[in-house]
């Protein structure tokens, strides 16, 4: 069946080449030749697996005659057990031999038909491609007809698309003043919004990580933001049950100005100082620097004026002049969480007229 089938095709492919190759070939033509040469393909596996097969058969008989003890455990302690043994791998390898020449007598004749199914498939693909090439050729004539045909309307494009050109360079321009005023307000709305933790971000901030000694939160004197700022810091250290000493609004300085949120701490609190700095920096989004080199400013004391006073014709001088550094403090002394002012607040990034 499968050979009539290779013939019917193969006859059918050199009836269609006289009368006009482009109209006969098709897909399905080329399917059936696929398939009928991956059977013949597939029937020469199975014989070499036939083969395979016989070969294994034939081993026990091959190693009883070369290593005739290797089986004597089959055959004790009688020589019937022995005799019976021998027949029956004798038979075993006369089954054997007899795959093997079936398998290599299939292998041979589907090998045949399968080298037959290819060239026809090969033959196929070649006329395919010739008419493939026949079709580009046409297609290229027309193609040169219709650019012949439509040079002239394509002069009048070229002069409609300069036209084009020139108002979208307009567009363009008026588009890229309106990003730039838009750019400008963004940064402005920036300057001009408080720096905020929101109740979520307070929350996960204050479960981010574990302290059992107090901390104290300290922000600028007269700094309103800073201060809105410091107490929510110190609402989120609460909400994670660390205890907390407020001293906003205690900072007074003469000179530069600290910003961004500064901690620092001992050495033995180093683990928590980085877990916070980390919290307040990626879940708050704040600028925040941990031990750093050192505080700006030349009287940054933290001096606390916890009482009110009420004088005539009063003076206040602060005759210390000093800067703290920011680096790890004392052992045994407190973390400190320090919230400056905003640090576009000292270096504006602002356009000026």
């Amino acid at each position: 069946m499968i050979v009539q089938s290779v013939r019917f095709v193969s006859s059918s492919i050199s009836a269609s080449v006289p009368a006009g190759i482009t109209n006969d070939l098709d897909a399905s033509v080329r399917a059936d030749l696929a398939h009928i040469s991956d059977t013949f393909f597939f029937w020469v596996a199975v014989g070499a697996i036939v083969v395979a097969i016989g070969c294994i058969l034939e081993g026990p008989e091959v190693l009883h005659e070369i290593f005739p003890n290797l089986f004597s455990w089959f055959t004790w302690p009688s020589k019937d057990r022995l005799d019976k043994f021998e027949r029956t791998i004798k038979k075993v390898g006369l089954i054997g031999w007899l795959l093997v020449v079936l398998g290599v007598a299939a292998e041979g004749v589907f090998e045949v038909y399968d080298h037959q199914a290819g060239g026809l498939l090969q033959t196929f693909d070649e006329l395919l491609l010739t008419t493939t090439q026949r079709e580009t050729a046409l297609a290229q004539l027309e193609t040169a007809m219709l650019r012949r045909d439509t040079q002239a309307l394509k002069t009048d494009a070229d002069t409609q698309r300069a036209i084009a050109g020139t108002a979208l360079q307009k567009a363009g321009e008026a588009n890229n003043t309106a990003e730039k005023e838009k750019l400008d307000e963004t940064q402005l709305e920036l300057l001009v919004s408080p720096r905020r933790l929101t109740l979520d971000q307070q929350g996960k901030i204050g479960h981010a990580c574990v302290w059992v000694k107090p901390v104290i939160v300290s922000s600028y004197a007269l700094d309103s933001e800073g201060r809105v700022l410091a107490l929510e810091i110190i609402q989120s250290l609460k909400s994670g049950e660390i205890s907390v000493r407020s001293n906003i609004g205690y900072t007074l300085d003469t000179g530069d100005l600290d910003a961004g949120v500064l901690i620092s701490g001992p050495t033995e609190a180093d683990s928590f100082t980085a877990c916070l700095g980390n919290a307040l920096r990626t879940i708050g989004k704040l600028d925040v620097v941990v031990n750093g080199e050192q505080h700006k400013g030349t009287a940054i004391e933290g001096t606390e004026f916890g009482a009110s006073f009420n004088c005539t014709n009063c003076r206040m001088e602060f005759d210390r002049s000093r800067s703290i550094r920011g680096g790890p403090t004392g052992p045994g002394t407190p973390v400190i969480v320090k919230v400056g002012v905003r640090p576009d607040a000292v270096d504006p990034n602002v356009r000026t007229p």
